[in-house]
């Protein structure tokens, strides 16, 4: 679920590689456009575990989250700078 009002298609749900994200509170991003000056990471890869970003060029940060129904593993998005 996502709040009354928002945009759905700027959830981190529906992030791809290459993407850019901005901070949206002290534990949440959302999706941003890369060229805007909000924009804080750009998502280089997305993998099931945190440790595999070590191996990911550029990693400055991670970002892990469960996909609203999803029986898996939580995704972990490898992040660089969006700038």
């Amino acid at each position: 679920m996502i709040p009354k009002g928002s945009d759905p298609t700027c959830t981190v749900d529906n992030a791809k590689v290459g993407d850019c994200l901005k901070k949206k509170g002290a534990d949440d991003l959302e999706v941003a456009d890369c060229s805007s000056p909000d924009a804080d990471y750009k998502i280089l890869n997305s993998l099931p575990d945190k440790s595999f970003c070590d191996r990911v060029s550029g990693t400055i940060a991670t970002y892990s989250y469960e996909r609203p129904g999803a029986i898996a593993l939580p995704t972990v998005l490898c992040l660089g700078s969006a700038h």
